[in-house]
């Protein structure tokens, strides 16, 4: 439910903009749309590598819950404004902390889960980018239609506010957090009291940094590479539109 209101906030323009291009005060058609919208994949493609390398020393239940609630604050003042800079402005913020919701969820189904069920909960979980999806264009669509644009940003922040909310109320790291046992064994680096103070502190310093572990086992690896050039096809795939001239007011 949580990640399912990232894409309230996430597509809460999209479904606005047809508002916000008829409203004359504005003074905004479908090109300066277009610059809005172009800042946030660029934005939330560099926020979620960042914060999923950042989210593996942060407490993934709290970059869920706060980034929910900082892109609902984030609509919520969009709706404020008037000018496009400031529009442009408070967009790329949004794709900067949307960034911050599947690193945390990959983390938190990671220590919940056990590899042997791991993918049935994750496609549970994946169930939320189509609620979500499902659930923007009517809850942002006829918010701006009936009430005015503003309100097309408005409520889906203020559902970002209540469920993030909820999330750093109730949701924990792990089963450890709650009083449970680990689902998997990890391998750690146990003190020897046998051993000399020196011989232990190699033992602690053979464990990578952060940023050891990103360059010599993610980015070093061909895998991963293989893996994120598959999902970029799947996603231009998914994104593609056909357009039909007059659905950018040309004529035939």
């Amino acid at each position: 439910m949580g990640y399912s209101c990232y894409y309230l906030t996430r597509n809460s323009l999209t479904f606005t903009a047809p508002a916000m291009v008829a409203t004359a005060s504005l003074g905004l058609d479908i090109t300066s749309i277009g610059v809005i919208t172009s800042i946030f994949p660029l934005c939330y493609g560099c926020s979620k590598f960042v914060s999923g390398v950042v989210g593996d020393v942060l407490s993934p239940s709290v970059m869920l819950g706060g980034g929910l609630i900082a892109t609902g604050l984030v609509n919520i003042a969009f709706g404020a404004s008037s000018t496009l800079p400031l529009f442009c402005m408070l967009w790329a913020i949004n794709g900067i902390l949307q960034g911050f919701g599947a690193p945390s969820c990959a983390k938190i189904l990671t220590s919940w889960f056990a590899a042997k069920e791991r993918g049935t909960y994750w496609g549970m979980w994946n169930i939320a980018h189509n609620l979500g999806g499902f659930a923007a264009p009517i809850l942002a669509g006829t918010a701006a239609r009936t009430l005015g644009w503003s309100w097309g940003l408005w409520a889906p922040g203020i559902i970002a506010l209540v469920f993030g909310s909820v999330i750093l109320l109730t949701l924990k790291d792990s089963p450890e957090d709650r009083g449970f046992g680990p689902v998997e064994q990890t391998k750690q680096v146990v003190v020897d009291p046998a051993k000399s103070a020196s011989e232990n502190e190699q033992a602690v310093e053979k464990q990578p940094s952060l940023l050891q572990n990103l360059f010599q086992n993610v980015l070093s690896n061909p895998f991963i590479w293989g893996l994120a050039f598959t999902y970029f096809c799947v996603y231009v795939v998914r994104q593609v539109r056909v357009s039909r001239p007059e659905t950018f007011g040309a004529t035939s």
